[in-house]
């Protein structure tokens, strides 16, 4: 019976210790998540990469609030006014950004738009 007492004993030496496997599960979860987030980082790299080459070939857009620019000025100087408007937007197509006329914009970004203050202003 000596033989049977013995098995129980080497089970108990090769067995893990308490929290042993708790710990490499955690390192193994830990290590899923970071593998888990660099490939996905990765893919949306990937997965903008022709949106980035498209946009690199088109200009910056630019919306000029011509009419917003005009609302303050005295009659007098309207014609001067817009001769500086004029050129503003010829120096902006001259830097390579295409200049669209508020007036012919359905919906942009605020962030487009030149002489925006002077139209939020003038709406108050």
């Amino acid at each position: 019976m000596s033989g049977h007492d013995s098995a129980p004993a080497a089970a108990s030496k090769d067995a893990p210790a308490p929290g042993a496997s708790s710990a490499s599960g955690w390192v193994l979860f830990f290590a899923g998540i970071l593998g888990g987030g660099a490939a996905g980082f990765a893919t949306a790299q990937l997965a903008l990469q022709p949106v980035r080459e498209a946009l690199a070939g088109r200009p910056p857009v630019v919306v000029q609030d011509m009419a917003a620019a005009l609302v303050t000025v005295d009659p007098e100087d309207v014609a001067v006014a817009i001769g500086e408007q004029q050129r503003l937007a010829r120096r902006l197509g001259e830097a390579g950004a295409l200049v669209l006329d508020a007036d012919a914009v359905l919906a942009a970004p605020a962030v487009l738009y030149v002489n925006r203050k002077a139209s939020v202003e003038s709406n108050r």
